[in-house]
Protein backbone atom coordinates (compact mmCIF):
# COMPACT_ATOMS: atom_id res chain seq x y z
CA UNK A 1 0.00 0.00 0.00
CA UNK A 2 1.51 3.07 -0.88
CA UNK A 3 0.66 6.29 1.14
CA UNK A 4 -0.16 9.77 0.15
CA UNK A 5 -0.31 13.04 2.07
CA UNK A 6 -2.91 15.24 -0.13
CA UNK A 7 -2.63 18.77 1.69
CA UNK A 8 -6.30 20.59 0.34
CA UNK A 9 -5.83 24.54 1.26
CA UNK A 10 -8.49 26.08 3.56
CA UNK A 11 -9.64 28.72 1.97
CA UNK A 12 -13.42 28.28 0.83
CA UNK A 13 -14.34 25.05 -0.78
CA UNK A 14 -13.42 25.10 -4.53
CA UNK A 15 -9.55 23.87 -3.39
CA UNK A 16 -11.67 20.86 -1.48
CA UNK A 17 -13.90 20.38 -4.46
CA UNK A 18 -11.30 19.95 -7.33
CA UNK A 19 -9.26 18.03 -4.81
CA UNK A 20 -12.16 15.39 -3.92
CA UNK A 21 -12.14 14.93 -7.61
CA UNK A 22 -8.12 14.28 -8.03
CA UNK A 23 -8.71 12.12 -5.20
CA UNK A 24 -11.16 9.48 -6.15
CA UNK A 25 -9.26 9.43 -9.13
CA UNK A 26 -6.12 8.33 -7.56
CA UNK A 27 -8.62 5.72 -5.09
CA UNK A 28 -9.02 3.77 -8.41
CA UNK A 29 -5.94 2.46 -7.60
CA UNK A 30 -6.54 -0.17 -5.33
CA UNK A 31 -3.00 0.54 -3.36
CA UNK A 32 -3.15 4.02 -2.27
CA UNK A 33 -4.36 5.33 0.86
CA UNK A 34 -4.53 9.00 1.49
CA UNK A 35 -4.20 10.94 4.80
CA UNK A 36 -6.38 14.42 3.70
CA UNK A 37 -4.94 17.13 5.59
CA UNK A 38 -6.81 19.83 6.25
CA UNK A 39 -9.43 21.60 8.48
CA UNK A 40 -11.88 24.22 6.95
CA UNK A 41 -14.27 22.13 5.01
CA UNK A 42 -13.66 19.00 6.68
CA UNK A 43 -16.98 17.63 6.99
CA UNK A 44 -17.78 18.36 2.84
CA UNK A 45 -14.70 16.02 2.03
CA UNK A 46 -15.44 13.17 4.68
CA UNK A 47 -19.08 13.00 3.10
CA UNK A 48 -17.42 12.73 -0.13
CA UNK A 49 -15.31 10.52 0.07
CA UNK A 50 -16.25 7.24 1.96
CA UNK A 51 -13.53 5.10 1.62
CA UNK A 52 -11.63 3.16 3.98
CA UNK A 53 -8.38 4.23 2.54
CA UNK A 54 -9.14 7.82 3.30
CA UNK A 55 -8.09 9.44 6.67
CA UNK A 56 -7.97 12.60 8.09
CA UNK A 57 -5.47 14.64 9.38
CA UNK A 58 -6.70 18.59 10.75
CA UNK A 59 -4.44 20.83 10.39
CA UNK A 60 -4.71 24.93 9.07
CA UNK A 61 -3.25 24.58 6.05
CA UNK A 62 -2.60 28.42 4.72
CA UNK A 63 -4.81 30.95 5.82
CA UNK A 64 -6.24 32.50 2.78
CA UNK A 65 -7.91 35.95 2.06
CA UNK A 66 -9.76 38.60 4.38
CA UNK A 67 -11.90 41.00 3.03
CA UNK A 68 -13.11 44.34 4.35
CA UNK A 69 -16.20 44.14 5.66
CA UNK A 70 -18.98 44.25 3.16
CA UNK A 71 -17.03 44.39 0.24
CA UNK A 72 -15.29 42.47 -2.21
CA UNK A 73 -11.44 44.28 -1.64
CA UNK A 74 -8.56 42.89 0.33
CA UNK A 75 -8.39 43.93 4.00
CA UNK A 76 -4.30 44.13 3.93
CA UNK A 77 -3.97 45.23 7.53
CA UNK A 78 -5.44 42.11 8.88
CA UNK A 79 -3.90 39.62 5.86
CA UNK A 80 -0.59 41.21 6.68
CA UNK A 81 -1.13 40.96 10.76
CA UNK A 82 -2.55 36.92 9.95
CA UNK A 83 0.34 36.09 7.84
CA UNK A 84 3.10 37.06 10.09
CA UNK A 85 0.79 34.97 13.11
CA UNK A 86 0.94 31.98 10.72
CA UNK A 87 4.83 32.54 9.97
CA UNK A 88 5.59 33.12 13.80
CA UNK A 89 5.76 29.51 14.43
CA UNK A 90 6.96 28.80 10.87
CA UNK A 91 9.44 26.52 11.84
CA UNK A 92 8.04 24.56 14.43
CA UNK A 93 4.95 24.10 11.59
CA UNK A 94 7.59 22.31 9.00
CA UNK A 95 8.94 20.19 11.82
CA UNK A 96 5.19 19.04 12.98
CA UNK A 97 4.96 18.21 9.35
CA UNK A 98 8.31 16.23 8.97
CA UNK A 99 7.46 13.60 11.75
CA UNK A 100 3.96 13.71 10.45
CA UNK A 101 5.13 12.17 6.96
CA UNK A 102 7.88 10.20 8.48
CA UNK A 103 5.38 8.67 10.92
CA UNK A 104 2.91 8.02 8.29
CA UNK A 105 5.63 6.59 5.86
CA UNK A 106 4.17 9.03 3.47
CA UNK A 107 5.60 8.49 -0.18
CA UNK A 108 4.14 11.28 -2.14
CA UNK A 109 2.54 14.61 -0.94
CA UNK A 110 0.27 16.75 -3.10
CA UNK A 111 -0.64 20.10 -2.36
CA UNK A 112 -3.67 22.41 -3.59
CA UNK A 113 -1.14 24.36 -2.36
CA UNK A 114 -0.46 25.04 0.66
CA UNK A 115 3.21 26.08 1.46
CA UNK A 116 4.13 24.45 4.37
CA UNK A 117 3.51 21.19 2.78
CA UNK A 118 6.50 21.65 0.30
CA UNK A 119 8.85 22.53 2.98
CA UNK A 120 8.41 19.28 4.90
CA UNK A 121 8.52 16.83 1.95
CA UNK A 122 11.54 18.57 0.97
CA UNK A 123 13.48 18.24 3.96
CA UNK A 124 13.03 14.42 4.36
CA UNK A 125 13.49 13.88 0.71
CA UNK A 126 9.74 12.74 -0.27
CA UNK A 127 8.44 13.72 -4.09
CA UNK A 128 5.89 16.77 -4.41
CA UNK A 129 3.45 17.53 -6.51
CA UNK A 130 1.76 21.25 -6.54
CA UNK A 131 -1.82 21.45 -8.37
CA UNK A 132 -3.50 24.70 -8.74
CA UNK A 133 -4.24 27.68 -10.67
CA UNK A 134 -2.12 30.07 -8.41
CA UNK A 135 0.20 29.71 -5.36
CA UNK A 136 -0.99 32.21 -2.14
CA UNK A 137 2.93 33.39 -3.17
CA UNK A 138 1.56 34.94 -6.16
CA UNK A 139 -2.06 36.27 -4.62
CA UNK A 140 -0.34 37.77 -1.80
CA UNK A 141 2.14 39.88 -4.31
CA UNK A 142 0.79 43.33 -4.73
CA UNK A 143 -0.73 43.19 -0.79
CA UNK A 144 2.09 42.09 1.24
CA UNK A 145 5.55 43.76 0.83
CA UNK A 146 7.97 41.29 -1.46
CA UNK A 147 10.62 40.39 1.23
CA UNK A 148 8.11 39.03 3.52
CA UNK A 149 6.76 37.15 1.04
CA UNK A 150 10.06 35.36 1.04
CA UNK A 151 9.35 32.35 3.55
CA UNK A 152 6.26 31.13 0.81
CA UNK A 153 8.16 31.63 -2.13
CA UNK A 154 10.97 29.88 -0.63
CA UNK A 155 8.50 26.50 -0.13
CA UNK A 156 6.58 27.13 -3.39
CA UNK A 157 10.67 26.55 -4.71
CA UNK A 158 11.12 23.43 -3.22
CA UNK A 159 8.20 21.56 -5.23
CA UNK A 160 9.48 19.20 -7.20
CA UNK A 161 6.70 19.07 -9.95
CA UNK A 162 3.65 21.61 -10.75
CA UNK A 163 0.07 20.55 -12.29
CA UNK A 164 -0.99 23.86 -13.36
CA UNK A 165 -4.65 24.12 -14.05
CA UNK A 166 -6.91 26.30 -16.25
CA UNK A 167 -6.20 30.21 -16.06
CA UNK A 168 -2.23 29.55 -14.14
CA UNK A 169 -0.20 32.42 -14.83
CA UNK A 170 2.89 30.35 -12.15
CA UNK A 171 6.28 29.46 -13.40
CA UNK A 172 8.41 27.83 -10.73
CA UNK A 173 11.16 26.68 -12.67
CA UNK A 174 10.04 22.79 -12.12
CA UNK A 175 8.51 20.11 -14.52
CA UNK A 176 5.12 21.29 -15.17
CA UNK A 177 2.56 19.91 -16.29
CA UNK A 178 -0.63 21.78 -18.08
CA UNK A 179 -4.54 20.72 -17.46
CA UNK A 180 -7.25 22.29 -18.40
CA UNK A 181 -10.75 22.44 -15.99
CA UNK A 182 -11.94 19.46 -14.68
CA UNK A 183 -15.17 19.02 -12.16
CA UNK A 184 -15.64 15.51 -9.79
CA UNK A 185 -18.03 13.30 -11.71
CA UNK A 186 -21.49 12.80 -10.64
CA UNK A 187 -22.43 10.58 -8.21
CA UNK A 188 -26.13 9.52 -8.16
CA UNK A 189 -25.83 8.76 -4.49
CA UNK A 190 -24.37 12.20 -3.60
CA UNK A 191 -27.00 13.93 -6.05
CA UNK A 192 -30.29 11.68 -4.02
Amino acid sequence: MKTIAYYISNYGYGHASRSIAVIRELLREPKVRIIICHSYALSFIRSSLNDERVSFKRIKTDIGYFLEKDSIFPDQQLLFQEYKHYLSNWGDRIREEENFLKQNIVELMVSDISPIAFEAAESIKIPSIGLSNFTWYTAYQGLIEEHELLPFKEAYQKMNNYFSLAGSQEDWNVENKEYGFFSRAVEDKEVN
